[in-house]
């Protein structure tokens, strides 16, 4: 399996709007997103009121469609855990056939209000 230069450790909002502003500020690297979820990354607000309400179908709860990510050369690992970091290698394992991938990582995590 190919290395990537930025992996990205969870697929939620955050970890997606980190995909998407490395590219707007013309980042060229390699990408991959790792999600335990089966879907891309997506807005919750509007998946708990306007999607459960029926006022908007679940594709318009995406952050991007399916083509975007794949434009943007982002690697989607849905369904896909991270089983351990080796941050001096320089990679990570996960939880698919493709068991282990070089990489540096970045991992989002939840704020707290301070």
């Amino acid at each position: 399996m190919a290395g990537y230069e930025n992996v990205i450790v969870g697929g939620g909002l955050s970890g997606g709007m980190v995909a998407q502003e490395y590219r707007e500020a013309a980042g060229q690297g390699s990408v991959l997103i790792v999600a335990g979820e089966p879907h891309p990354p997506y807005h919750r607000p509007p998946l708990t009121k306007e999607y459960l309400r029926r006022e908007k179908g679940l594709d318009d709860v995406y952050m991007h469609p399916a083509e975007w990510w794949a434009g943007q050369d982002v690697d989607l690992r849905l369904n896909t855990e991270v089983t351990d970091i080796d941050a001096a290698g320089h990679s990570i394992g996960i939880s698919s056939p493709r068991a282990r991938t070089n990489a540096w990582r970045f991992s989002p995590l939840p704020s707290e209000p301070t």
